[in-house]
């Protein structure tokens, strides 16, 4: 199945400002999935690089601290109700925050599966790489095949 994010397209806008980063930038894990690729050093350590956790915006990330603890609270209570829809508020909003940041830029290098595919719904170039265990490559072969603004960077 594709990713749910997928099925934004054509639903999911660009931000309404006008792009005005000149340069591409950087959208990369920083975790243990992380891979390093020559290509993604090549454009030189002036890029702009950030993961999720510099995209979402403060009150983002104060109200999903507040949402977890509140689902922690509720499953030692032994309130075992499905909980999704106390996280969808933050999904929405992580997905806000994504677009307004991403929308900024023209060209966008990622070796994130979200920003593949953010970047692509918002029409923008994308420079993707695979993560440690191939999981967008896997991916770009199954449902992004043939997409004009996704460049594909092989591990060298």
């Amino acid at each position: 199945m594709p990713d749910m994010a997928q099925y934004l397209w054509g639903i999911l806008l660009p931000d309404t400002h006008p792009v005005y980063e000149s340069q591409p930038m950087r959208f990369v894990r920083r975790d243990k999935e992380a891979k390093t690729y020559a290509a993604l050093e090549g454009e030189g350590n002036a890029l702009h690089t950030v993961d999720w956790r510099e995209i979402l915006t403060l009150s983002t990330h104060r109200i999903a601290r507040l949402i977890l603890k509140a689902i922690d609270l509720q499953n030692r209570m032994g309130f075992h109700a499905q909980k999704y829809w106390q996280w969808r508020f933050v999904q929405d909003k992580a997905i806000r925050d994504g677009v307004r940041y991403l929308s900024r830029f023209r060209k966008i290098y990622t070796n994130r599966l979200h920003g593949m595919i953010l970047g692509l719904l918002l029409s923008r170039e994308v420079c993707a790489f695979d993560n440690s265990y191939g999981k967008l490559s896997s991916y770009r072969e199954s449902w992004l095949s043939g997409m004009d603004d996704l460049n594909w960077e092989p591990e060298k």
